[in-house]
């Protein structure tokens, strides 16, 4: 459904992306004042890149979505929210045990990019905190690029509601990051109690697909990986994610109809 009036928020783009380099690896992110951080890219090193080629960056990496903003919206930041138009599995689901609160709705975030000095060289650290003031929600989410190349992210939720009010609870936190465009294969491998550890490949369709849930332990299979061709070398690239939170956790990558891709 086409929607000639949209209310939707549109992110108000000033400032350029941030380009972080580490260990081969390069992760561009927009930092919105309206939203978590926006990844363009991360994966191999870009190289040096000047600010005419960093805008034409986020420019190729952002959807059109013309006037139908009502199931999606362009720059989704690692931790999308209804609100800016995310319709698909929720990225925070949360609520209160009253049932006064069941959806996050932060719309002012503050951004902060560090250096942390490790003992394995220095890694760099994009802090994002956002603040739902009506419902009393704390969220922030961080992304660290380390000295290696491997890029980390993670989010954490907190309760500052006023005392008294009913306690939050926390069902599920997702965080997504993109996936290029010329992915076509979804990576997995199969569990313990038949066919052990056997590569299971298959096509990146149109819409969400769902590793079984269940506690991240040191003998469960790999995380969900995305590959890609490169033509000139007729080589494969893979993109890999793994969880290490010690709870449930579940492996998810959403492919929409036409848009940009998105894994988590």
């Amino acid at each position: 459904m086409n929607s000639t009036s949209d209310s939707r928020p549109t992110a108000t783009i000033e400032a350029l992306p941030h380009h972080l380099r580490r260990g081969g690896t390069s992760a561009v992110l927009d930092l919105l004042p309206d939203r978590f951080l926006v990844v363009r890219h991360w994966g191999e090193d870009l190289g040096d890149l000047g600010d005419a080629a960093l805008t034409d960056l986020r420019t190729a990496q952002t959807m059109s979505t013309e006037t139908n903003r009502t199931w999606t919206a362009s720059d989704l930041p690692v931790l999308p929210l209804p609100h800016l138009g995310w319709s698909a599995r929720p990225a925070l689901l949360l609520h209160r045990q009253d049932g006064s609160v069941f959806s996050a709705h932060v719309d002012s975030v503050s951004h902060e990019v560090t250096m942390d000095e490790g003992p394995g060289g220095a890694a760099d650290v994009v802090v994002s905190r956002g603040v739902d003031a009506v419902h009393g929600i704390d969220v922030v989410t961080e992304i660290r690029l380390e000295p290696t190349g491997l890029v980390r992210v993670r989010a954490r939720v907190a309760d500052v509601a006023e005392e008294g009010a009913s306690p939050l609870e926390v069902d599920e936190v997702t965080l997504l990051l993109p996936v290029p465009s010329d992915a076509v294969e979804l990576l997995d491998m199969t569990g313990h109690h038949g066919f052990e550890r056997r590569l299971v490949r298959t096509p990146f369709a149109p819409g969400p697909d769902y590793v079984s849930p269940g506690r991240a332990a040191p003998d469960t299979t790999p995380p969900l990986g995305s590959s890609r061709v490169h033509p000139a070398s007729a080589g494969v690239a893979v993109a890999s994610t793994a969880c290490t939170w010690p709870g449930p956790a579940i492996p998810a990558s959403w492919r929409p109809a036409r848009l940009r891709d998105t894994g988590s």
